[in-house]
């Protein structure tokens, strides 16, 4: 084999295969044709090349998606601040409204009394537990608030203030077992005491005791302070008849009172520090009834 390796013979045979490889390149060059390398060549980079084409756009098509996405993410977010930042201005037109109603409402009632003394207050604290109802206040004496200052709201009495400290009072309210403030009825005149009651503070009411088993009421009817001692002041609105019952001993009777003041959804108060007819409770014997 090494011998015809050597031989002229095989020498031809090469000298005419590479003479025919070059007029086939040469033909091919001049017909437009790939050479048999450059067709191999082709053959084997095209895939590659399809491939890093396919990646490439599979790629951009990523990176596109992405950058939206990141886009309607920040639009997004953009829009729940926005729907924050209006549901926040809602609330505060709410609140504002609320308090305007209220202003409106306690500017009413002084137009009628020039001679009350109000000062503003917020619930800091609000305590149900059995028979007691009480509040705290944000006021105290530095605010000339006293024992015994009646509290209300432009919807009418929420009750009186028992305890004072500097800066903070606390009160007791209608629904409060210990309660006692003269109530009157407004279209008869009758004179009664407001008082709380166990049972039906549940409910979220209270009642007028010692009412005389004469007096004709009606359902609806409306009960205000009364103002007698001069303790508190008079023509406060307390709220309205629900029924008439019988006292236990049959002496007197009672009137079941819806409450004028929404008691589930108290926040702001107004104190009356003063009004004309005051007098001092503590030169007061036994306050009153």
């Amino acid at each position: 084999m090494k011998d015809f390796l050597k031989t002229r013979t095989f020498i031809a045979i090469c000298i005419i295969a590479a003479l025919l490889l070059a007029m086939t390149a040469v033909s091919a060059a001049n017909s437009g044709r790939v050479t048999i390398l450059e067709d191999i060549a082709g053959i084997v980079i095209t895939p590659i090349q399809n491939l890093c084409t396919t990646v490439s756009s599979k790629s951009g098509d990523f990176i596109a998606v992405f950058t939206e996405y990141n886009q309607m993410e920040q639009e997004l977010e953009q829009v729940k601040q926005e729907l924050a930042a209006t549901a926040s201005a809602l609330r505060d037109a709410q609140q504002y409204k609320l308090e305007n109603e209220s202003l409106k409402g306690i500017l009413g009632i002084k137009e009628k009394n020039p001679d009350f003394e109000f000062e503003p207050a917020l619930i800091v604290a609000d305590d149900r537990s059995g028979y007691s109802h009480t509040i705290t206040l944000n006021k105290g004496s530095l605010n000339n608030v006293k024992k015994r200052d009646v509290i209300i709201t432009e919807q009418g009495l929420v009750g009186y203030v028992t305890e004072v400290g500097s800066t903070w009072c606390r009160a007791i309210t209608l629904l409060d077992y210990s309660c006692e403030i003269g109530a009157m009825v407004t279209r008869t005149q009758d004179i009664g005491v407001l008082e709380g009651d166990y049972v039906l503070s549940a409910e979220g009411n209270c009642k007028v005791s010692y009412l005389s088993n004469e007096v004709q009421l009606n359902s609806g009817d409306s009960i205000v302070t009364s103002g007698i001692g001069g303790i508190f002041p008079e023509d406060l609105l307390i709220g309205n008849v629900l029924e008439i019952k019988p006292e236990a001993h049959g002496i007197s009777q009672y009137a079941v009172i819806e409450p004028a003041v929404d008691f589930t959804d108290l926040k702001n108060v107004f104190v009356i520090t003063g009004f004309g007819t005051q007098t001092d409770p503590d030169t007061t014997e036994n306050g009153e009834n």
